[in-house]
């Protein structure tokens, strides 16, 4: 079971968490270091804006470590690890569906059925040219958790639509789409 729970995690760090402490350590370093060839002004920026990405990237780790912690503590991982290893894999194998829980692939989403309202795809685009889409899901308290990305310009909707009936199979009251019709 702990050879399980390490590929679990593997597979579920947010992956954001320790490369982007490393690139603000590194920009909080620059600053610290090569402050005597900035103005004050930039210098101070650099040191901020560097420790401000670092500390949002280590709060990110810390806050996912917790939610394992959590979920052991409440019994929990073993229906985590079961969907994981039993569950449908999805988007080439961005996200897994199980009897009970959602896990995205190095996003650190773990979420239950039951704790989930809407379901859309939501699709990013920068002066009118698609650059990114997702799967998102919106949970009773209010958040959104993007769980997935896919590939641009529709070229997964029909493994979309298949997924959206399989999560409606597990929870007939999530509404799909925008509107939440």
């Amino acid at each position: 079971m702990e050879n399980e729970k390490k590929e679990f995690i593997k597979y579920s760090r947010p992956v954001a968490g320790f490369a982007g402490a490393v690139f603000g350590g590194v920009f909080f370093l620059i600053g610290i270091f090569m402050g005597g060839e900035l103005t004050p002004f930039y210098h101070v920026l650099v040191i901020l804006f560097g420790a401000a990405i670092a500390a949002g990237c280590i709060y990110s780790i810390i806050k996912y470590n917790n939610k394992i912690k959590q979920f052991e503590s409440n019994g929990e991982m073993v229906t985590i690890l079961s969907d994981f290893r039993n569950g449908t894999r999805a988007f080439d194998d961005k996200l897994i569906a199980g009897q009970v829980w959602l896990i995205g692939k190095k996003t650190g989403t773990i979420i239950k059925y039951s704790d989930i309202t809407r379901m859309y795809q939501t699709v990013h685009k920068t002066n009118y040219v698609e650059d990114g889409r997702s799967v998102t899901a919106v949970t009773k308290d209010g958040k959104t958790h993007e769980l997935c990305k896919l590939k641009l310009r529709g070229k997964s909707s029909d493994e979309l639509n298949d997924f959206f009936a399989y999560i409606n199979s597990r929870n007939p009251e999530i509404h799909f789409g925008y509107d939440g019709v």
